[in-house]
């Protein structure tokens, strides 16, 4: 979902940063492992927007143990009423409370996971081949 004042509601590769710098409230959803909390946190300091995790702060109280629903509503509800943010988690649960008030959905699909893996693979066999020489 885009608002007004964003400056293209067409994602590509030339635009994408700009719409994402341009954004006050990021939502930044995809599959486990996907990198979602590392994106989110990477946003947040590079455009200065308040970070939230869905697991962290809305979900598990300390100790793994989940928080009532409607504690979660209350806390994503606080949340969300604020002026620059960026959540990450896809908990569909809440996407009534969460989508409504977000500028910008980032979708990470399992070909992050990929490229993931592959940067990891690279700086380890580059890091092997530096230990070698």
């Amino acid at each position: 979902m885009l608002l007004d004042g964003l400056p293209n509601p067409v994602f590509n590769a030339e635009n994408s940063m700009e719409l994402l710098c341009a954004a006050k409230r990021v939502l930044v959803i995809g599959c486990s492992g996907s990198g979602k909390s590392t994106s989110a946190k990477r946003v947040s300091k590079s455009v200065d927007l308040a970070y939230f995790s869905m697991d962290r702060d809305v979900f598990w109280l300390p100790g793994w143990k989940r928080r009532d629903r409607q504690s979660q509503s209350d806390i994503l509800s606080n949340i969300v009423a604020g002026d620059r943010w960026i959540i990450d988690g896809t908990g569909k649960t809440s996407f009534d409370i969460r989508l409504p008030r977000t500028e910008i959905v980032r979708w990470l699909t399992r070909r992050h996971q990929v490229n993931k893996l592959i940067d990891q693979l690279m700086q380890n066999a580059l890091e092997t081949r530096h230990a070698e020489v």
